[in-house]
């Protein structure tokens, strides 16, 4: 029984101290870099497509192969300016490149890259430094999409889009909550308009990306809906790498299905154990220390053309330039001629806020990694949650939460001093036999 009370008194200070490191290393443990890249500054230069594509394609590709093959499509009304496309919200500053429509940088507006730095921190970006960005688009028979082809160049109303200027909208509950739509239009000759739209939510991180397909051609049309998220080898920018309280966290990619809710893939096994699997509901992500970015196919939304329900593809690979690329691919989706159909994926990029993420897709709050003592770093988690309910401030959670395990823990530790005390009196006697 003594045995027992030190090892769980031992333990439970251990996991505080832990806590008490993380929320250290969180406040003080980065040291302060560079201001950032003004607007202006992005790059714009162009990510590689590594797009999917179809199986009876000759050329070779660093992604998800659509299941069916892929026609020559031009950018018949594509504009010839290619500005990113700015969009500022309350939690987000990113941009939209219109060649693709790809997210090739956010910063976290919410968050700090360093201690009192007054600088976002930058989740996702197209420079010299780091390439991670959030690709979506349409492959297949018709889709605009092609690693031969190239992209599609959406034309767009303006380059510069803010949540302050939208319009309030009420939710189920009666609350009104701001909107921003950012929609961009690709026409092909055939008569076919690909309308992709960005919705962003006040207070919400999740971003909703919409492909609409109005077929005004005289053929049906046959496409599939990819979202991935493409990255190179770089370090973890939110990782302390200065002092003994550095710790090792996980980098590397993610997924989850129905049946298994949380898997991780390090990105130095990206070319050797690829993803491939298909699910009714899933997720792909990419994890860092503290932040995460991920795809969550719009499974619900959508049924194939003979009734059964949306089922995803979730699939790695890397890239010949070893980029780590983990995504979804949707089935075929099927508009015939003079018809219209949507089909939408939502995209998480940002802190890993367990009550957020668990909403969003089953296991995506597993992303949240509490080490090999889990079941008792989760519980203490829970009671610091409470106290900072309360207190609004870590530094005293944690001082109240250290007390209540003290407390807890005190039957047991009382007991233990007694049992010291009682051998400390016969020791002498044991001594003397």
């Amino acid at each position: 029984m003594q045995q027992w009370a030190r090892f769980a008194i031992l333990g439970a200070m251990f996991v505080t101290a832990y806590l008490l490191i993380l929320a250290w290393q969180k406040d003080y443990g980065n040291a302060a870099t560079a201001p950032q890249q003004q607007a202006a500054a992005v790059s714009s230069h162009e990510v590689s497509a590594d797009l999917p594509n179809a199986k009876t394609a000759t050329v070779a590709s660093d992604v998800p192969q659509a299941n069916i093959a892929q026609s020559q499509t031009t950018d018949a009304t594509a504009p010839v300016n290619q500005q990113l496309i700015s969009v500022q919200t309350d939690l987000y500053h990113l941009w939209i490149n219109p060649k693709g429509g790809d997210i090739v940088r956010i910063e976290l507006l919410s968050h700090d890259k360093s201690k009192d730095s007054n600088q976002p921190f930058v989740m996702l970006e197209n420079d010299a430094k780091r390439t991670y960005v959030a690709q979506s688009g349409l492959i297949g028979l018709n889709g605009p999409d092609s690693s031969r082809g190239g992209r599609p160049l959406y034309a767009v109303e303006k380059t510069s889009y803010t949540l302050a200027d939208a319009k309030g909208v009420q939710d189920q509950s009666g609350h009104s909550e701001k909107v921003l739509t950012v929609p961009m239009v690709f026409k092909t000759p055939e008569g076919v308009e690909i309308i992709k739209t960005f919705t962003f939510t006040q207070g919400q991180y999740p971003i909703v990306v919409k492909h609409q397909v109005v077929n005004r051609s005289q053929q049906n049309w046959q496409g599939q809906m990819f979202g991935q998220l493409k990255r190179d080898n770089s370090e973890d920018p939110g990782k302390s790498s200065q002092g003994i309280f550095t710790l090792g966290t996980f980098l590397g990619g993610a997924w989850g299905t129905p049946d298994a809710h949380y898997n991780k893939l390090k990105f130095a096994n990206f070319s050797e154990e690829k993803l491939n699997t298909e699910a009714k509901g899933g997720w792909v992500a990419m994890v860092q220390h503290y932040f995460v970015s991920a795809w969550i196919p719009g499974n619900l939304k959508l049924t194939q053309a003979n009734g059964q329900p949306y089922v995803a593809k979730l699939e790695s690979r890397q890239s010949a330039d070893h980029m780590n690329i983990i995504g979804f691919t949707s089935p075929v989706i099927n508009v015939p001629a003079g018809t219209s159909m949507e089909v939408d994926a939502k995209l998480y990029s940002g802190p890993k806020v367990q009550s957020e993420l668990k909403d969003l897709a089953v296991g995506l709050n597993q992303t949240v990694d509490y080490g090999w003592l889990w079941p008792i770093a989760k519980l203490l988690f829970l009671g610091l949650q409470f106290f900072h309910s309360i207190v609004g401030n870590w530094g005293w959670s944690i001082i109240l939460l250290t007390i209540m395990v003290k407390m807890i823990l005190w039957p047991l530790s009382s007991k233990s001093y007694r049992s010291m005390a009682k051998m400390r009196v016969i020791a002498p006697e044991m001594q003397r036999m």
